[in-house]
């Protein structure tokens, strides 16, 4: 897969930092008022492999995830919050925490995933950036 230089630069988290250097550019455009749309892909969740919450996903369970999300990423209705969950309006409270993480707030979603899959062990998503944010 060729790389292509980017003006563009992405804090992508996934427990991690996701370097920009494994980040694939896919498309780069901008939108007719001139906000700049981006098409990436990168790996989301690698299996068998403790992550910084001190997890260990098997094969089994990655291909579960992506088996129950490709239909909503293949419709483009999979979006992806700005610093969800984090927020919760200044709660404390921990139900209203909970609540608030099963709610994405459309107003502020920075990317739409496009397709995820599986593969070599790896969650992979091919994500779009979103021009609505103000």
């Amino acid at each position: 897969m060729t790389k292509k230089t980017s003006n563009h630069f992405f804090i992508f988290e996934q427990t991690s930092v996701v370097p920009n250097a494994k980040i694939d550019i896919l498309e780069e455009s901008t939108t007719p008022d001139g906000r700049p749309k981006i098409a990436y892909r990168c790996r989301l969740q690698e299996s068998n492999v403790k992550n910084s919450n001190r997890r260990i996903y098997s094969n089994e369970i990655c291909e579960s995830i992506v088996d129950k999300l490709s239909g909503k990423a293949n419709s483009r209705s999979l979006l992806m919050e700005i610093d969800h969950p984090m927020f919760a309006a200044g709660s404390s409270d921990p139900m209203q925490l909970k609540k608030r993480a099963t709610v994405v707030e459309i107003n502020n979603c920075g990317a739409v995933m496009r397709n995820i899959g599986f593969q070599n062990g790896e969650i992979i998503g091919e994500m779009e950036t979103l021009s609505g944010l103000t």
